[in-house]
């Protein structure tokens, strides 16, 4: 299957990511606002700090049909702090985590 490793964030949502549960870890270091502005940036094909592979996977991951396992990641910071957002490959839900609360 051909995709198209060239595509460029944009404002606009992208894939549906489902419910979103958010960890203890992330509520008690990130703000709301940024929670929120890591979210669509995530939705939108901004995945942060991921590497160039993953990043290639993540867009992999957008074309192929959601019965396929490829998951979305996204690694952000807030003051030093990373945390991750991970969309499953059925879009049923996201866990946006500190990377020692993902499991």
């Amino acid at each position: 299957m051909k995709y198209n490793i060239r595509k460029r964030p944009t404002n606009k949502p992208i894939f549906r990511m489902g419910r979103a549960w958010i960890s203890k870890g992330v509520k008690a270091k990130i703000s709301r606002k940024e929670i929120g502005e890591a979210i669509q940036r995530h939705r939108a094909c901004d995945w942060g700090e991921v590497s160039e592979s993953m990043r290639n996977s993540n867009y992999f991951a957008i074309d192929v049909p959601a019965d396929h396992p490829h998951s979305i990641w996204s690694i952000y910071r807030s003051d030093g702090i990373e945390f991750w957002i991970v969309t499953l490959h059925s879009r049923r839900s996201t866990t946006i985590c500190l990377p020692e609360e993902y499991r």
